[in-house]
């Protein structure tokens, strides 16, 4: 395959999981493997000629579809002669919402170098799409907390940047990421920075750290009792929060959480929210 030819088509995706790590390594050896997920015809799956007509019919692509539901994407590494970026399509009216919304955010955030620059934003009957500088780097794979990502963590939280679904903070709420997750950060040239900024917005003190905390703990380590997770990162807790009690910070926290996973019909997570919720509010 083509992209194989090319590094950042093998390194921009991290799997987080054994299963994940094996069937990668095996996509990458053996040609048989990548014949399993083969598919005749792309177009049943993907627009790829609409998508050809945006992105041109020499670029080198590596697609993925999505998970299925409203706020399926499309998105897709690219290589175009000598340049490298990301594309992320929305068809559905959630997911055009969040592409808005991420394209509004990171022209707010161009002058901060946390994020990737903009290259293009198209919008038409139906879609909307943004194209981006591909970040290249070694991806996060710490699922705790530490000094970098908490930096990060209070430049974050520390600006004030126009968002399509969000007025200005207040006493109690500060900009967010709003997907602080492991896999959505890299260290570039020695720097942390962080992509996928389609949940940004002003969110509860803390929003960005409890779901580094929380959301990464319950999907890789479901098992992990929430008094360890605390125990884990309470340095850092500590240190983000100063004298404020910040366990009304995380029933908050666990309220938008469980109320995100509710109006999205999913369930995967559900059950963790409504247990952090009945701890914090014990607590």
């Amino acid at each position: 395959m083509e992209c194989i030819k090319h590094s950042q088509f093998q390194t921009f995706y991290q799997p987080y999981t054994r299963f994940g790590s094996i069937s990668w390594w095996l996509w990458r050896n053996f040609s048989a493997y990548r014949k399993l997920f083969s598919k005749q015809s792309i177009e049943e799956y993907i627009p790829e000629s609409q998508l050809r007509e945006i992105l041109g019919s020499n670029a080198i692509l590596a697609l993925n579809s999505g998970t299925v539901g409203p706020e399926q994407k499309i998105t897709i590494i690219g290589k175009d002669g000598n340049n490298s970026f990301f594309f992320k399509y929305a068809q559905t009216d959630t997911a055009i919402r969040l592409v808005e919304n991420e394209f509004s955010v990171l022209n707010s955030l161009k002058d901060y170098k946390i994020a990737p620059a903009i290259f293009d934003h198209i919008t038409g009957k139906g879609f909307s799409c943004i194209k981006t500088e591909l970040l290249e780097g070694k991806r996060v794979a710490n699922d705790q907390v530490n000094d970098q990502i908490l930096h990060l963590i209070r430049k974050i939280s520390s600006l004030k940047p126009q968002s399509c679904d969000d007025e200005l903070s207040d006493n109690q709420r500060r900009f967010a990421h709003g997907d602080f997750c492991p896999w959505n950060l890299m260290i570039v040239g020695g720097e942390l920075k962080a992509f996928d900024w389609e949940m940004a917005g002003y969110y509860p003190r803390g929003y960005d750290l409890f779901t580094y905390i929380f959301q990464t703990s319950f999907l890789l380590y479901p098992k992990r009792r929430i008094d360890d997770m605390l125990s884990h990162n309470s340095k850092y807790i500590q240190q983000f929060f100063g004298s404020k009690d910040w366990k009304g910070y995380l029933r908050s926290f666990a309220e938008i959480k469980l109320q995100q996973e509710s109006d999205l019909n999913k369930r995967k997570l559900g059950p963790y929210y409504n247990q952090l919720l009945d701890y914090a509010k014990r607590t």
